[in-house]
Formats: C-alpha cells, sequence, structure tokens
C-alpha cells in the first residue's frame, strides 16, 4: 500500500510526498511485534478505482481521476489521505498489472470547489 500523507487538500501531483507500507488488516493493535509501526486508515467515503497498467503510466491514470472524473463527480476531495493497494504479486514493470486507488471524497458543497 503507498499511503500519501498528510491528508492533501488539493490535487496530489507525481512529486507529492508519500509513505509506502506493507500492511495486512487487523482488528486491534494490542500484539504489535517490536519493530513494526501501526498504521490506521481514517474511515469514511472513499471511490476506489483501478490502475491498469505499469507504474510509469500511473500520471495518465492520475489526471483522469482528479482532472476529469472527480471534477465531474458529485463529490470532491475529503481531507484524509489517500492510498494505492498493490496485490501480492503486483510488479511495477507489468503492463498487465493493477492497483487499487482509494480516494477520500466528500459530497460536494454547492458554491464551493475543492
Amino acid at each position: 500500500m503507498r499511503l500519501f500523507v498528510p491528508p492533501l487538500k488539493t490535487v496530489p501531483r507525481p512529486d507529492s510526498p508519500f509513505v509506502q507500507w506493507a500492511t495486512v488488516e487487523v482488528h486491534d493493535f494490542d500484539d504489535v511485534p517490536e519493530g513494526l509501526e501501526t498504521c490506521a486508515v481514517p474511515a469514511g467515503l472513499y471511490a476506489v478505482l483501478v490502475h491498469r497498467g505499469t507504474a510509469d503510466s500511473f500520471a495518465r491514470t492520475s489526471e483522469l481521476i482528479f482532472r476529469d472524473w472527480l471534477p465531474r463527480s458529485p463529490y470532491q476531495l475529503a481531507p484524509r489521505a489517500f492510498f494505492e493497494v498493490l496485490g501480492p504479486d503486483y510488479r511495477p514493470d507489468d503492463s498487465d498489472a493493477s492497483e487499487e486507488v482509494w480516494i477520500p471524497i466528500e459530497p460536494r458543497v454547492p458554491g464551493r470547489s475543492g
């Protein structure tokens, strides 16, 4: 998973900061092994979109999401981090690769751009 932090208030750019995590879903943080950290994904409404292709081609998908889909949708970015979920066999150079892109959204407020 790539978790983009801090929560972005504007459309992310290719040079936006991110932290890469190897994660697994757990029910609590009671027994975290020494040397590991926790990563809690904030609850809320997310649009889940899929990028197919190499990592190098992700900029085009990002452009379609943030410059086309989002502005035309009834949603705006929510002030939470967004993330990508990469499968266990993901290879960034694989043209058949796919990854989920989780975008934090909230209903658009009339008269406000976001």
